[in-house]
C-alpha cells in the first residue's frame, strides 16, 4: 500500500512538527537525523510549514454556525465578522443595512487563515505580495522599498531575457547539429552495407567480360544486371547542410526578446550591436 505524502520518511507515521531536510524528505522532529541520504549538509534542517499546512488542513473539521451551533446545509462564512452562519442564521442576522457591508461566502469558498496576518514590522495587515523577495507586504514595506528596486528588477529581467535567448539559440544550433550527425551516421551505414554487393558486382562484371565464355557472359549478365539495379534504387540522400547562426540573426533574436522592455525604435538600433558572447 502506498504510503500518504503527509507520513513521516523514516517512522512512516504521519508527520508530527514536520522538518524539510535538504535531501527534500520530510520528516518528524524527532526523526530528522535519521534520514538515509547523504548530502553536503545533512546536519541542517528546518521547519516544514507547507507540510504542517496540509495535516492542518486535513484535520480542519466542518465549522458550526456561530449563532446556533448547527451545521444546516448551506453554511456560509461571514468574512466580515469572521464567523460560520447557516441559511436561516444568515437570513436572520445578515439582512439587516447595517450588515450590507458585509462580505459573505459559501463556506466551500472560505479559507482560514492560519499564518500571521498582519506585518512583524509594522503591525499593518498585508495587502501586497513582493515578487522579487517572494514574500508578504504590508502598506508601510511597500513605501519604504528602496527606490533602485525597480531599476534593479529591471536590469535584472534584462539580463535573464538575454542569457536566456543566447541559451535558446546555443541549444538551437546543437540540435541542428546533432540532428546532421545522426544523419550523417545513418547514410555512412547505408553505404557500408551496400558496400559489399557493390564489389561482387565489379568483380562479376570484370570476370564476365575477361574470361568468362560468352555463354555464361550473356546467361548471368541479366541476373548481374538486375543486382546492378536493386543497389541503385538504395538511394542515399544528399548530407544535410549544417546551420550556423550568422551574427545579425542572433542580435535580431535578441532585439525581439527585448522589445516588451526597450520598446522597437530603440531595439532596431541596438540590435546592429549587441553582443552576446560573453
Amino acid at each position: 500500500m502506498d504510503s500518504s505524502p503527509l507520513d513521516c520518511h523514516v517512522c512512516n507515521k504521519e508527520l508530527s512538527s514536520p522538518r524539510i531536510l535538504p535531501c527534500l524528505h520530510s520528516v518528524c522532529s524527532s526523526c530528522s537525523p535519521c534520514c538515509s541520504s547523504s548530502t553536503s549538509n545533512s546536519s541542517s534542517c528546518c521547519p516544514d510549514r507547507l507540510a504542517e499546512f496540509l495535516i492542518e488542513t486535513s484535520h480542519e473539521t466542518a465549522e458550526m454556525c456561530a449563532n446556533c451551533d448547527q451545521i444546516r446545509q448551506p453554511m456560509y462564512y461571514c468574512e466580515t465578522c469572521q464567523q460560520a452562519l447557516c441559511y436561516e442564521c444568515r437570513n436572520a442576522t445578515h439582512k439587516a443595512r447595517m450588515f450590507s457591508a458585509h462580505r459573505l461566502v459559501v463556506a466551500e469558498e472560505s479559507a482560514r487563515v492560519r499564518g500571521r496576518v498582519t506585518c512583524p514590522h509594522h503591525s499593518e495587515p498585508y495587502i501586497l505580495y513582493c515578487t522579487e523577495q517572494r514574500s508578504l507586504a504590508c502598506i508601510q514595506c511597500f513605501n519604504e522599498r528602496p527606490p533602485e528596486d525597480s531599476i534593479y528588477q529591471l536590469c535584472q529581467q534584462i539580463h535573464d531575457t538575454v542569457l536566456a535567448t543566447r541559451d535558446r539559440l546555443v541549444e538551437d544550433l546543437e540540435q541542428t547539429q546533432r540532428e546532421a550527425e545522426r544523419a550523417c551516421r545513418e547514410q555512412i551505414q547505408e553505404i557500408v552495407s551496400i558496400m559489399g554487393p557493390i564489389r561482387l558486382c565489379l568483380l562479376s562484371a570484370q570476370i564476365l567480360c575477361s574470361t568468362a565464355s560468352p555463354l555464361d557472359a550473356l546467361q548471368l549478365s541479366s541476373e548481374l544486371h538486375k543486382r546492378v539495379q536493386t543497389i541503385t534504387s538504395r538511394s542515399v540522400d544528399k548530407l544535410p547542410s549544417v546551420h550556423s547562426m550568422d551574427p545579425i540573426e542572433a542580435r535580431t533574436e535578441i532585439a525581439k526578446a527585448l522589445e516588451p522592455f526597450l520598446g522597437n525604435k530603440f531595439l532596431y538600433y541596438a540590435s546592429l550591436s549587441i553582443d552576446i558572447s560573453y
